[in-house]
């Protein structure tokens, strides 16, 4: 589990499980995480996640919510939490926004 939930894609654990055709493998249900808004910074735009977990690089921006206050250089590498309570806030009252 450890191992999985540090990958930055990663936001959970479900289950793993034998698998019973070969005892040296393992499955693992996994939920990924899912970008809800786009920040604009230097160099290009980053995604969060619906609880202000800043994503990888290659996360797709287009057709997000763009944040739209001056946001602070993430304090944390990609999997963890941006770092600025306002973009953490305004992503996740984005994920609880109904569509």
């Amino acid at each position: 589990r450890r191992a999985f939930l540090l990958h930055p894609w990663v936001a959970e654990v479900t289950r793993i499980t034998d698998v019973p055709a070969d005892p040296k493998q393992l499955q693992a249900d996994l939920v990924f995480r899912e970008p809800v808004l786009a920040v604009p910074l230097e160099g290009g735009m980053r995604a969060v996640d619906r609880q202000g977990v800043l994503l990888p690089k290659s996360a797709p921006t287009k057709g997000l919510p763009i944040y739209e206050g001056e946001p602070t250089p993430p304090k944390n590498p990609a999997g963890k939490p941006w770092g600025d309570a306002k973009i953490e806030e305004r992503a996740k009252a984005l994920a609880t926004t109904p569509s």
